[in-house]
């Protein structure tokens, strides 16, 4: 009894839950708004596979459940729904509406004025030229999310490496332009660098294959290489990226020849003949490579670099004052070496004496020594001669000092030149040698016609009176020899002639004479040198002395033939 209840118990339950549910299913397909899409009629009499009752954000859910792929787009932030908030976090409802016949598009996609950047392959470059539609990349009957975004799917013919470097074309090219690359040759292990930047790809990649390319040098270099070197050869060592022909070979470093001066600026074959560089080594001294330029043939030896330098060979600094002793100045310094050494240097040695190289200039011939610096300068033999004459046993003072040498010097010999005035001055002696040959007692250095002699106190006879305004030949008149003047100082030198005595007074004429005019008489009688009167009148004493010399008892001085009588 108990087990035929519980089984109607179970028929009734399932009954009611059956009715109910063909009450809703019968419900719901009597009150649907139309038909649905092509895409969903396999759904039309489910309608709870869409639709949640009372809650849009299950319903939201539904829609996901069945477009699985959409769902991940939503989920990773991807594709057109992934990108667009408004479509991630809005309801599915509110763009894709069903219902509305079997021939409604329910994607509702208008092409134009689609904006790709909010799919996950944002049209630039070439790819937004009008002439591109849709379809160039969509194809038909296929999902617009369908379509690649990889280059090499599209863009397989245009493949000129044949699949090679594989499907990421974007490592050099850009959308920009096909033909123009980008690629990024660092990332390989021949990074690019200075002239090779400027190189097109298949000057290297002649076959576009691109891997294993050669990254020696003699792999694309070869043709080029003028040293014949073997393959294995690192022409880096020399060369550079920048320029093939620009050598950036550290000589000082890699061989024990530094380059300096000139050397640096020299072309490696103008050493390296024929461009060899191993094997035939150039010698490392000057004479090696500079033989041709020596000029002195030899004379130095090889130690070219005693005088000449690395900057230029034609620039010596060989410092003759520091080397030798021997300082080179004036027109010296100009002077070319082979003017003096013009034998082989080796074991021999100059003299330094003026002479031994001027013995053919000496117009003395000699006679003034081998001293010739005395006189001669190092400017130029014959300019501005300096001579010391105040060492000589005649200085040159006054005019002297600016007279040329040959006016007194008529001979290159210069000893024979006799040193008193009138050797040279005998045309200008207006005495006619009556003041014997010492011209300088009067005479000066500073003018011949400025003289200055003092007769009073270099001499013992002062003119005086008449005298003072005398020249000297009215008394000199006599030619003399030598310097000193001998002349008597009596009045009878001159007056003999103007003596109306005859004799008779002596000579000392000045005791009754005046000396601004001869015939002035002093008062002779009243000098006291004259009281004794027979010194005078013995001639005159008629008494013949009997009556003593002291003639001034009788006589008076007036007149000696008045007489005094005395007591």
């Amino acid at each position: 009894m108990a087990r035929w209840i519980i089984y109607w118990v179970v028929v009734a339950t399932a009954g009611v839950f059956a009715f109910k549910v063909f009450q809703r299913d019968s419900l719901q397909t009597l009150v649907t708004p139309g038909a649905l899409t092509k895409a969903h009629a396999q759904y039309e009499k489910k309608c709870d596979a869409c639709h949640a009752p009372f809650s849009k954000e299950t319903q939201n859910n539904l829609c996901v459940e069945c477009h699985k792929t959409i769902g991940e787009e939503m989920k990773n932030s991807l594709g057109l729904h992934g990108r667009l908030a408004a479509v991630k976090e809005g309801k599915c409802t509110r763009c894709h509406t069903d219902h509305r016949g079997r021939d409604f598009d329910i994607v509702g996609l208008v092409k134009e004025g689609f904006t790709h950047q909010f799919t996950d392959f944002t049209l630039a470059g070439a790819h937004t030229r009008p002439g591109i539609g849709c379809d160039a990349c969509h194809a038909p009957g296929k999902k617009f999310r369908e379509a690649p975004v990889d280059c090499f799917s599209c863009h397989q013919k245009d493949d000129a490496h044949q699949g090679k470097l594989g499907a990421q074309c974007s490592q050099c090219h850009n959308e920009t332009s096909w033909q123009k690359t980008y690629f990024d040759h660092r990332q390989t292990r021949f990074p690019l660098k200075g002239k090779h930047e400027q190189l097109a790809c298949d000057a290297c990649h002649a076959d576009r294959t691109y891997k294993n390319a050669p990254v020696e040098c003699a792999g694309c270099h070869l043709i080029n290489d003028i040293h014949d070197s073997p393959l294995d050869e690192k022409c880096s060592r020399c060369h550079v990226e920048d320029d093939w022909k620009k050598v950036s070979f550290d000589h000082n470093k890699e061989t024990k020849f530094v380059l300096e001066g000139a050397h640096t600026q020299t072309a490696c074959d103008a050493c390296h003949t024929g461009f060899s560089f191993k094997g035939n080594k150039p010698g490392a001294q000057c004479i090696d490579c500079h033989q041709g330029d020596d000029i002195h043939k030899g004379r130095y030896a090889t130690r070219c670099d005693q005088c000449h330098v690395l900057a230029s060979w034609k620039e010596v600094r060989f410092d003759h004052a520091r080397d030798t002793k021997f300082q080179l100045k004036g027109a010296h310094s100009q002077v070319k070496c082979e003017a003096c050494h013009q034998e082989a240097a080796s074991g021999i040695k100059l003299e330094t004496s003026c002479a031994s190289c001027h013995q053919g200039d000496d117009i003395h011939k000699g006679e003034l020594g081998a001293q010739c610096s005395q006189c001669h300068n190092e400017n130029g033999w014959g300019e501005r001669i300096v001579f010391d004459h105040d060492l000589t046993k005649f200085p040159l003072i006054g005019l002297h000092a600016v007279t040329s040498c040959d006016e007194c010097h008529l001979s290159p010999t210069f000893k024979d030149v006799r040193t008193d005035c009138l050797s040279c001055h005998r045309d200008d002696d207006e005495h006619r040698g009556t003041l014997g040959s010492g011209c300088g007692q009067c005479h000066n250095p500073n003018g011949w016609r400025l003289w200055e002699f003092d007769h009073d106190n270099q001499t013992k006879f002062k003119l005086e009176g008449a005298h003072a305004g005398l020249k000297c030949q009215e008394c000199h008149t006599r030619p003399m020899d030598g310097q000193v003047v001998k002349q008597k100082s009596d009045c009878l030198e001159c007056h003999a002639k103007d003596d109306a005595h005859q004799g008779r007074f002596g000579v000392q004429c000045a005791l009754c004479h005046f000396a601004d005019s001869f015939k002035r008489i002093k008062e002779f009688h009243n000098v006291p040198e004259t009281k004794n009167c027979f010194s005078c009148h013995e001639q005159d004493d008629v008494h013949d002395g009997h009556f003593g010399r002291q003639c001034g008892q009788c006589h008076t001085v007036e007149s000696f033939k008045k007489i005094i009588m005395s007591n």
